[in-house]
């Protein structure tokens, strides 16, 4: 008994040791951080070494003599890798190779864990906006999170879409932290948690239902990059011309009836039928499916994804509020489509 309480003094003494903030020396000065590595024998030969990493993260392995390993891992203060990780969050790639560029993502995260990202690239002259990534294995343990993903080029040149794996850390409507992998490229992964895409108070359906959208840009060509989409009562989602509204005035200029304007390709000569719909209350994240369609489209093909809105505005004497932007990625598996668009018209 007494062998077994000094091992057990000894494994708490190195904890309590290991756990001396990395990130400061004794002075409280900041000094590069590394990790604390402590390492403790009894008179059997038992051996425990405690590594305090410089997230916070505390691991305890425990040797016998005959060579036997238990491994224990306390992970940071907040950390809940099984917790909620829906929502909207925007970070960062960071590779380890200090040569090559961060590349910072806006994150959508349904609560039934698929996902999208877009690369902060809008103002490209491309027709899509950005890269995209999108989840293929979504994985919750105990341990950490894993995200597959693919990731898929805003050229659509028939480049393949590349593996992706993220292994991070999860604190729930706070951040994901942790390392990424794709074709041998290695870095660190970190996402902070947007709380202005919770819905709050407020009702989703107002802000997408009998809705006009459209989207301009130039393109490397010089030319311009036009569509428009319309959202009726029943979420059906659908491409049509870039003039504008049907509206139907009365003697005073009121609006007293409108119509989307007809279905039309956009300038690429793609047409686009699809649904639109909210995937959960709690957060301002829709569920998009496009079917692309066209004798002279390049990205014929049935795409899925996410969609939310941005950029939350009032309007006087009007009953709720409304988003200026809907931005959304959605993929066939070998190409992306993904934009923001701006919102020309509401019905409700």
């Amino acid at each position: 008994m007494k062998k077994i309480m000094y091992f057990v003094f000894l494994g708490v003494l190195s904890i309590l040791v290991g756990c001396k903030s990395p990130g400061q020396n004794d002075s409280g000065g900041e000094v590069a951080c590394t990790p604390t590595v402590t390492v403790a024998t009894d008179d059997n030969g038992n051996t425990t070494t405690t590594t305090t990493e410089c997230d916070g993260t505390v691991k305890v392995e425990i040797t016998d003599a005959d060579g036997n390993t238990i491994t224990t891992t306390t992970p940071p203060a907040g950390v809940d890798n099984l917790g909620s990780v829906g929502g909207i969050w925007r970070g960062t790639f960071t590779p380890n190779d200090k040569s090559k560029q961060t590349t910072y993502y806006k994150a959508f995260i349904t609560p039934g864990r698929q996902m999208v990202m877009l690369s902060d690239s809008e103002a490209s002259l491309e027709v899509q906006g950005s890269d995209m990534m999108q989840s293929t294995a979504f994985a919750q343990t105990s341990d950490a999170i894993t995200i597959n993903l693919k990731e898929y080029v805003k050229e659509n040149d028939g480049t393949p879409p590349v593996n992706v794996v993220v292994t991070a850390d999860l604190i729930p409507g706070d951040s994901i932290k942790g390392t990424y992998s794709r074709l041998g490229e290695t870095g660190a992964v970190l996402f902070i948690y947007d709380p202005v895409y919770e819905r709050g108070d407020r009702t989703p359906f107002f802000y997408t239902q009998s809705t006009y959208w459209k989207i301009s840009k130039t393109l490397i060509d010089a030319s311009t990059y036009q569509a428009a989409f319309s959202i009726n009562e029943s979420f059906k989602m659908a491409g049509v011309g870039v003039d504008g509204m049907n509206l139907t005035l009365d003697e005073e200029g009121n609006i007293i009836a409108y119509e989307f304007p007809a279905v039309e390709p956009d300038t690429e000569g793609c047409n686009y039928d699809g649904n639109f719909d909210i995937v959960d209350t709690h957060y301002f994240i829709y569920n998009i499916t496009l079917k692309v369609t066209g004798t002279e489209c390049s990205i014929v093909g049935v795409y899925k994804g996410l969609a939310t809105l941005e950029e939350e505005y009032s309007i006087e004497e009007h009953p709720h509020t409304h988003y200026e932007f809907m931005t959304f990625g959605a993929s066939d598996g070998e190409r992306t489509i993904n934009n923001r668009l701006t919102l020309e018209f509401f019905g409700v």
